[in-house]
């Protein structure tokens, strides 16, 4: 197995005195270009999130808050971005 790294994606919010931490820890061969996917992504979600309290986290809100944000902010393929708010979601419902 060639140079293996691992990249751990964690959300960390207060609610009253509780604080929730959600993590996804996955292996990947280390590169830059890698490296800066998973660090946008993680950008993405946490974004996503911020929105998702304030505005409402409904599939239709986390659309209408963040795609063109995501999109102006970031050069990838326009699914990534669905998949940042839906990551979102499911931490927030958590």
């Amino acid at each position: 197995m060639k140079n293996m790294k691992k990249f751990e994606l964690k959300n960390d919010g207060k609610e009253g005195k509780i604080k929730v931490t959600k993590s996804l820890i996955v292996e990947y061969e280390e590169n830059e270009e890698m490296e800066r996917l998973l660090e946008d992504f993680k950008n993405m979600v946490n974004f996503c999130i911020e929105k998702g309290m304030k505005y409402g986290y409904s599939l239709k809100k986390l659309h209408e808050n963040c795609y063109e944000e995501l999109k102006k902010r970031y050069d990838y393929h326009t699914m990534i971005y669905p998949q940042a708010y839906r990551v979102a979601q499911s931490v927030i419902r958590s």
